[in-house]
């Protein structure tokens, strides 16, 4: 059992406002609070630099991308988290 909070998250369905040919007509927006430590957050950006992520951020997802890490979360069930009964009941109340 692990001692992090796990609540749900929330996926909105967004348009692709400046739609490039060949891209997604709309995306699945997710605002995240990254929990990790500045090591683990660590990235390579596009031009090739090391940043730090910040503590809250946005990200989109295709409707594929989504597809793929649920079933990835599927197949790997002993790496997830749980979320305890508390949080659970109390996901609707903010």
């Amino acid at each position: 059992m692990s001692d992090k909070r796990v609540a749900r998250g929330r996926v909105f369905r967004v348009d692709n406002m400046e739609r490039k040919f060949g891209e997604s007509i709309t995306y699945n927006f997710i605002f995240v609070e990254d929990t990790r430590s500045d090591t683990e957050k660590a990235v390579e950006s596009i031009g090739g630099n090391t940043e730090i992520l910040p503590s809250e951020y946005p990200l989109l997802f295709t409707d594929h991308e989504i597809a793929v890490a649920r079933n990835r979360a599927l197949r790997n069930k002993e790496d997830l988290l749980e979320k305890d009964f508390l949080t659970d009941f109390t996901d609707d109340l903010f």
